[in-house]
């Protein structure tokens, strides 16, 4: 047998230290062992550094980064940058994965090498579990194959049809991976796995899905609570600007697939307005003001979808017309 791959585990960490444990718990009992773990606390307010530092102790596989505070894509990546393995993978702080998980991955590293390697997750409470497999036929594409089955779903097909865009859940080549992560601005809150993910399945020649469920995905008060939020008027501005930058848009019909994709992002923009404890004339008025911006209104004037479900919110947001958004946001 040839020298064992490396792989690098990336865990950003802030407010998830009741979770933690068993998350690293479940990366360091890999069955395959030849892993760094690299665990960055976010300027953690709880016991979640403390927590890293014990596991630092444990295990010399483990690498713990202290950091100010500067969100999700920041944690990213500082230990992106740091990863010394051929492959990276990201995991959550609250979530965790198969003991296996590892090991079937490198099973068809092995034999590939493919750009990135993906495979269905588990959402779970702990109490209940639901598995989420791919949509798409499982397996080992080539650059050939990706063009015909990826590459039009890479971003979002025309039948609102996109390929989970989570940066969890899957293996990505660190040459591959890292300018991805590098170029994206510490300010996007909305799409930042997306605005890493995209970019590299336009790019990348091979692709390998796996047909198991090997990733835990907690769903717990906490997460619930960021369907609560009210997202920022200027992210489907930054992942507009970001898409346009990283994928050669005048290639395939991606250009139309990032115009898709912001369409979509204004909508879910202006779904969350509805979270804000302000009267609905209020927040109308506010919405309007924003979609008459030129570069929305262009979005959603060259924005072209199939699907009745897609066309339908468009026209809603062409024409301004918001109370069926606002009763469907209080439904």
């Amino acid at each position: 047998m040839g020298e064992q791959i490396l792989y690098s585990i990336v865990v950003p960490i802030y407010g998830v230290g009741k979770y933690l444990n068993k998350c690293v718990d479940s990366l360091i009992n890999q069955t395959y062992r030849n892993i760094e773990i690299i665990l960055v606390d976010d300027g953690a307010k709880d016991n979640s550094p403390e927590i890293c530092d014990y596991y630092a102790s444990l295990d010399k596989r483990v690498k713990v980064i202290h950091k100010k505070n500067g969100g999700l894509v920041s944690a990213r990546k500082a230990g992106a940058e740091i990863a010394s393995g051929e492959y990276v993978f990201c995991v959550d702080g609250d979530d965790w994965v198969s003991t296996e998980y590892i090991e079937h991955y490198n099973s068809v590293i092995s034999q590939y090498k493919p750009d990135v390697v993906c495979c269905g997750y588990i959402q779970t409470n702990e109490i209940t579990e639901t598995m989420h497999t791919f949509e798409i036929e499982s397996g080992y594409y080539d650059h050939s194959k990706m063009k015909q089955h990826i590459y039009p779903i890479a971003i979002e097909s025309d039948h609102g049809v996109i390929f989970p865009p989570q940066l969890w859940a899957k293996a990505f080549k660190k040459d591959v991976y890292l300018p991805e992560q590098l170029s994206v601005i510490d300010a996007i809150k909305i799409g930042e796995d997306g605005a890493v993910v995209k970019p590299i399945l336009t790019k990348a020649t091979s692709l390998y899905i796996l047909d198991k469920c090997l990733y835990y995905y907690r769903v717990n008060n906490e997460s619930m609570t960021k369907n609560k939020s009210v997202y920022d008027w200027n992210g489907p501005r930054y992942i507009y600007k970001h898409l346009r930058e990283r994928i050669d848009w005048k290639h395939q019909d991606f250009q139309e697939q990032i115009i898709r994709r912001t369409a979509r992002d204004i909508y879910t923009v202006v779904f969350s307005q509805f979270n804000k404890n302000e009267k609905y004339r209020d927040i109308k008025k506010k919405i309007k003001e924003q979609l008459m911006a030129s570069d929305y209104k262009e979005v959603l004037t060259e924005c072209k979808y199939k699907g009745l479900k897609h066309r339908l919110e468009m026209f809603l947001l062409r024409h301004h017309l918001l109370l069926p958004i606002y009763l469907y946001h209080k439904l």
